[in-house]
Parts: C-alpha cells; sequence; structure tokens
C-alpha cells in the first residue's frame, strides 16, 4: 500500500514537471477562473483549508490534486497550479489536516489522513 502511495506521488509530480517543462515562453497563458479560496469538510468534518484554479471553458476537465508539503500550505503549488489550469486541469491544492490553518491533528499518510485525501477527490468531483 505505500509503495502503490508513493508511485502515485511520484506519477503526480512527473506529470506537474512534465506540464511546466513545455511551455513555450512565446504562448499566451489561456484564461482560467483564477484562484479561489475554499473550505473542504475532511474525515470526521475536520476543515481542511484550499484553493482550486480551472479553464475559464466551461464543462468538465481532469484533475490534479495536490497536497502541501510540511514546509508551505496550500498555497505552494500556485504558479504550477496556474500552468496546469491553463492546460486544461482543475487543479486542488489543500493543506493537510493539523498543519497551518487547516483543523485536526497532523496524521501524516495514516488513515486519518488518507480518509481526508478521499474527501478532497469526492469533493473536486463534484
Amino acid at each position: 500500500m505505500a509503495f502503490r502511495r508513493l508511485l502515485s506521488l511520484f506519477a503526480a509530480f512527473a506529470l506537474v514537471a512534465t506540464t511546466l517543462t513545455t511551455t513555450s515562453p512565446t504562448q499566451a497563458a489561456p484564461a482560467t477562473t483564477g484562484f479561489r479560496a475554499v473550505d473542504i469538510t475532511g474525515d470526521n468534518g475536520v476543515v481542511l483549508k484550499a484553493n482550486v484554479i480551472a479553464p475559464a471553458a466551461n464543462g468538465r476537465h481532469p484533475a490534479v490534486i495536490l497536497p502541501s508539503s510540511w514546509g508551505l500550505n496550500d498555497l505552494e503549488y500556485l504558479a504550477q497550479a496556474k500552468t496546469l489550469a491553463g492546460r486544461g486541469y482543475v487543479v486542488v491544492s489543500y493543506t493537510p489536516r493539523g498543519w497551518w490553518l487547516s483543523g485536526g491533528e497532523i496524521d501524516t499518510a495514516g488513515p486519518k489522513d488518507m480518509a481526508d485525501l478521499s474527501r478532497v477527490v469526492d469533493w473536486t468531483s463534484t
């Protein structure tokens, strides 16, 4: 199970790195919705601080979810999120429980943290 989580994180970071390194500086940035700060209800009602940015075009879009690192909050990936949104992705970056302004107690990669991630995925798909 830990290997699958590690593999998933590696794949997400590879996607972000590939997307960001293939951007041409001469291309105009496509329209996005701009950043919106949101509260996402995690497991047992814990409030997770998050932000979301999406393509301006209506319709369904694939999503990228970025949990913040221990050193910074959900604002950590704003530049990457803007680039990804410009390429057609809805990007949700959130601060895991117990860190910064998110509620609850720290449970890094524990059952509560994984349940929170599931809630973030559910919130993103609505």
